[in-house]
């Protein structure tokens, strides 16, 4: 007999069985492998010891596209009130799952912010707001633009669960669908995956900023963007330490604009292939990122308006700027480009462009004390305000080359040598006559001049 069991028991283990963990929260046995975060609603869980408020504020309540449902702990499914502000009361171990059934819209949606005053698990499947029944498989929000806006806008309680994961599955986006869906949620460690790999234009603007918790990024495998599809992504994410990859090699406006700002940990910048840029495209991309030490090759030859403005400005750790390849410029477009990076020693070695444009190089090493050497500029003719403070501060500069034989304004070089060193070696064309001695404008009090 006791041969029989212990030959039964080794036959079970032989076939398989389903482990089973005990809830506590919920006091009740959980399968552990049979739960998917696609077919659960989403939800969140109060895994504390009293009562949990969760308050949901409304907006655009006129666009009358929404069906706002709630459910506690799996039980009946209530509608909620569609007011200025709904509270609802979680009780301690309970979990709350929400529901919706929105109308498309291209315009103008009901907007709701979830808000809960105590600590809990979020995970789930973010569809359900969507289609209450059918939304594990759905994959498309191309009709409901704004949807997911400011879902969870300052909710600095909401934490990532262990084991059950938030899912966000849309491959197919619509405007500003996630924008600012996270922002200032300071206990999200994780973010969710984002397998879409075609944007729209504002889609995930702001979706994390201000997660100074969040220590990785997602994988954003979009070859296809649009208009300010990651603008401010991640800005202050205090404790991100690399970028994903971005493949795209077509910009669209404002696409990357400070995606990365003050993310002050960041020590890796992804590579950058696109060639065709657009307005705004890296403006301030890698601003106050402190840490980062490297920058990407930049292989563009044609510049739009802005298009590098600011992109390391405050790079305190950067030590050697990219070669800059462009021969064709735009208005602004390395404004501020490497401006107050103070550990700056090697500047990219010429700015080949042969025609500036108005702004091209303003400021652009601006405050850059330890660079001593500046690019060759070969530009023939300088433009209107094109290098106005370009090197204003950088106060060990002593060396500077510019062979602009002529120049179409009289701010075209503006404070551009302000405060560089008080002694160094200006090198210019034989042919230019219109430098002024003896100036912060021209050339400085103190140095010598050769004629190439």
């Amino acid at each position: 007999m006791f041969k029989r069991i212990i030959v039964s028991f080794l036959v079970i283990l032989a076939v398989g069985f389903t482990f089973v963990s005990c809830d506590s929260d919920k006091g009740k046995a959980v399968p552990i492998e049979t739960f998917s975060a696609k077919e659960t609603p989403l939800t969140l869980e109060n895994y504390g010891s009293s009562d949990m408020k969760v308050t949901i504020q409304f907006s655009n309540l006129t666009a009358s596209d929404s069906k706002l449902k709630y459910s506690i702990d799996d039980g009946e499914i209530q509608d909620v009130t569609l007011s200025s502000s709904v509270d609802i009361t979680v009780p301690a171990g309970k979990t709350i799952s929400f529901y919706d059934d929105r109308s498309s819209t291209t315009g103008a949606s009901t907007l709701y912010t979830i808000q809960c005053d105590t600590e809990c698990y979020v995970y789930g499947n973010v569809m359900s707001l969507i289609n209450s029944t059918d939304f594990k498989d759905l994959t498309s929000l191309e009709n409901h633009a704004f949807v997911f806006t400011k879902l969870f806008f300052k909710n600095t309680n909401i934490i990532d669960h262990p084991k059950k994961a938030l899912v966000l599955p849309a491959t197919k986006l619509a405007t500003s669908c996630y924008a600012n869906m996270f922002e200032d949620c300071t206990g999200i460690t994780k973010a969710p995956e984002l397998p879409a790999e075609s944007l729209a234009r504002g889609c995930y603007a702001s979706m994390f900023s201000g997660c100074s918790g969040l220590t990785a990024a997602p994988k954003l495998p979009a070859e296809n963007l649009e208009d300010n599809c990651y603008y401010f992504m991640f800005q202050k994410c205090t404790n991100l330490k690399k970028a994903p990859d971005l493949p795209a090699k077509k910009m669209k406006g404002s696409c990357y604009y400070s995606m990365f700002l003050n993310c002050s940990s960041l020590t890796s910048a992804p590579a950058l292939p696109a060639e065709e840029l657009a307005n705004n495209c890296y403006n301030n991309m890698f601003r106050g990122c402190t840490e980062l030490t490297e920058a990407p090759d930049l292989p563009a030859n044609i510049l739009a308006t802005r298009c590098y403005e600011g992109m390391f400005w405050a790079c305190t750790g950067l030590t050697t700027a990219p070669e800059l390849r462009a021969t064709y410029l735009a208005y602004g477009c390395y404004s501020y480009m490497f401006a107050e990076c103070t550990s700056l020693t090697t500047a990219p070695t010429e700015l080949p462009a042969e025609i500036s444009a108005p702004s091209c190089y303003s400021n652009m090493f601006q405050y850059c004390t330890a660079l001593t050497t500046s690019p060759k500029n070969l530009a023939d003719s300088l433009s209107s305000s094109c290098c106005v403070d370009m090197f204003k501060g950088c106060t060990q500069l002593s060396s500077v080359t510019c062979l602009a034989k002529s120049s179409t304004s009289s701010d075209s070089t503006l404070g551009w040598l302000s405060g560089v060193a008080s002694t160094g070696t200006f090198t210019k064309s034989a042919a230019a006559t219109f430098w002024e001695s003896d100036s912060a404008s021209g050339i400085p009090a103190g140095w010598s001049v050769n004629n190439m």
